[in-house]
């Protein structure tokens, strides 16, 4: 509760001792001839800047007060008067000259038309041929199958075969000696030694 009153006092003092020091300062200047010093005066800014700014905001409002007052032009009624109730209705003038006699064209358009027609009657005309050709041979293939079926079919239908003579077989006597048995040779070396009169010993 004392601290307020302890800053107040020291606040006080503090403004008391600044005027002293002034009066002190402005009775120096007086005794040795000098200007007392003066306090600041404050004065405004000249910038660029704020000129600009106010040179767009006077722009700009003009446009704003010519966009006005076109829209009120604009949402003016302007009624128009009809001339069409006053004047004369239209009368169109007669032709001076004679009718229109058309000019008998052949168009290409009409040329090539026709001979495309040709030229679709004569690919008709082949594929009608080609149709009747491969129903022709189809029928003559059905045809040939038929047949061939029939004669195999009857083909391989059984028949009785009549009995075989055959000529009579006569057995004879061989007139060749008989056949001496001998023992196989199944290697050279024992034939060598049978040969020489050996007989092989076995091992």
């Amino acid at each position: 509760p004392k601290t307020p009153n302890i800053r107040k006092c020291k606040r006080k003092a503090d403004d008391i001792v600044e005027a002293q020091a002034k009066r002190v300062a402005l009775e120096n200047a007086e005794e040795h001839g000098m200007t007392p010093p003066c306090n600041t005066v404050v004065q405004p800014f000249d910038l660029q800047t704020d000129a600009r700014g106010a040179v767009k905001v006077e722009q700009w409002k003009q446009k704003l007060a010519a966009q006005e007052e076109a829209d009120r032009k604009a949402k003016e009624f302007l009624a128009r008067s009809s001339k069409t109730v006053y004047e004369a209705p239209f009368v169109p003038e007669p032709s001076h000259r004679g009718p229109i006699v058309p000019d008998d064209v052949r168009l290409n358009s009409d040329v090539r038309a026709e001979k495309r027609q040709e030229f679709d009657a004569m690919l008709g005309e082949k594929e009608l041929e080609n149709a009747e050709e491969q129903y022709r041979r189809k029928i003559e293939d059905e045809e040939r199958d038929r047949e061939e079926r029939e004669r195999l079919r009857a083909s391989m239908v059984p028949k009785a075969q009549p009995v075989r003579h055959y000529r009579p077989v006569s057995v004879r006597p061989s007139e060749r000696p008989l056949t001496k048995p001998t023992s196989p040779s199944f290697s050279d070396r024992i034939t060598v030694k049978y040969q020489r009169g050996r007989t092989p010993q076995r091992t």
